[in-house]
């Protein structure tokens, strides 16, 4: 099951190539060349061609940004504290802003979680409005197993930005792990319209359903989810449990125990062990497909 447990950085900016090379064109070029590189991955070249940028322009925030995200995408975790060092001064520029942000997720993305939640809160007191940071906090929590801590600082988030997804995502998970299933389904509700091209928040909404024997809506949710992801074997399973259970339908339960079988699923004792399919082991056409697929 996916999370939304991602950092959150600085978005690149991308700039249009010049024809006429000046000084500054030929940075520009060079800046143009190291997003190129960027996009494709290839991060050692990318920073060869941001710093080769900067020796025509050392000015250009836009490239020392983006040369900073590429180091810590290449793991040098040192040249990017050096770049931040070397360009940060304090002052309420954007600028500055984007730079302590940045430190305080080079040391997230290090596991040195103290620094970068002293970090998070230096930028917090200088800017209290900004819900990332506060979302940031939340994921260091999660790092130190500080669950609680960590719903407070999504809550934070999200009351800063109401359509903030991965801080919605997060408490709506929160709640849904602690069996606290209303506020679970009332936060995931909120993404349904917030993030429709996401499978996974369909699927936890049909749980949710399922758990309080709202069958015709977690069936919903489930068909939902295959549609935007018809390779995920935890999707049929869950609509062959609803099948099973709500309406007591055994051609349905078995179509979608197979098409889980043909994407992958091989978790024999659970389809043994789990009461809704319990009663299949009497038909000779179930066990007929699990040995068909090796489950036997």
């Amino acid at each position: 099951m996916k999370k939304i447990l991602f950092i959150y950085t600085i978005i690149l900016v991308l700039s249009t190539c010049v024809s006429i090379k000046t000084k500054k064109n030929v940075a520009i070029d060079y800046y143009n060349l190291g997003n190129d590189y960027l996009e494709v991955k290839n991060y050692k070249k990318a920073i060869e061609s941001f710093n080769k940028s900067l020796e025509y322009d050392q000015k250009s925030t836009n490239t020392i940004l983006n040369l900073i995200i590429t180091c810590q995408l290449n793991k040098d975790f040192i040249s990017a504290e050096k770049n931040i060092i070397k360009h940060f001064k304090k002052g309420d520029n954007e600028y500055s802003k984007k730079l302590l942000m940045l430190l305080g997720n080079n040391y997230y993305l290090q596991g040195k979680y103290n620094q970068a939640i002293k970090t998070y809160n230096e930028y917090r007191e200088a800017y209290p409005d900004n819900a990332t940071c506060y979302f940031n906090l939340g994921l260091t929590q999660l790092k130190l197993s500080d669950e609680e801590e960590a719903l407070d600082y999504f809550l934070e988030a999200y009351n800063k930005d109401n359509k903030f997804i991965a801080a919605i995502y997060n408490i709506a998970d929160y709640y849904y792990k602690n069996k606290d299933y209303d506020n679970s389904f009332y936060y995931f509700s909120l993404l349904e319209n917030l993030d429709k091209k996401n499978p996974d928040i369909y699927y936890r909404l049909g749980q949710l359903e399922y758990h309080i024997e709202e069958y015709e809506h977690s069936k919903k949710h489930f068909l939902e989810a295959i549609k935007l992801d018809s390779k995920n074997s935890e999707y049929y399973i869950s609509l062959a449990k609803v099948y099973s259970k709500g309406y007591n339908n055994r051609i349905k339960t078995l179509e979608n125990i197979e098409n889980a079988l043909k994407n992958g699923f091989k978790d024999l004792k659970y389809l043994q062990s789990n009461t809704e399919f319990k009663l299949l082991n009497q038909f000779d056409e179930y066990k007929e497909m699990l040995k068909e697929y090796g489950l036997k």
